[in-house]
């Protein structure tokens, strides 16, 4: 089973999230944009999901594991 990520574009979800790609991305405080959003998804192929999260699990496994975050927090303390 899968869950639905919708985020608000406030800072940081654009630096993870592609909107359609591996999840979906709004405008802050657009409730047309999160009705729209809701309802593009309901109407959607159930197969694009499958994309979706294999999308969403690359994402995070190529950019976000404890190795790779050490790494970058490691190089951004040496700059110093």
């Amino acid at each position: 089973s899968s869950d639905l990520v919708i985020s608000t574009k406030s800072g940081w979800p654009e630096d993870i999230i592609e909107n359609w790609k591996n999840w979906f991305l709004i405008e802050k405080e657009n409730i047309e944009d999160l009705k729209n959003i809701i309802i593009d998804f309901i109407t959607w192929k159930i197969s694009n999901l499958d994309i979706i999260n294999q999308n969403w699990y690359n994402t995070v496994k190529n950019n976000y594991t404890w190795d790779i975050i050490w790494n970058k927090i490691y190089n951004e303390y040496n700059k110093r």
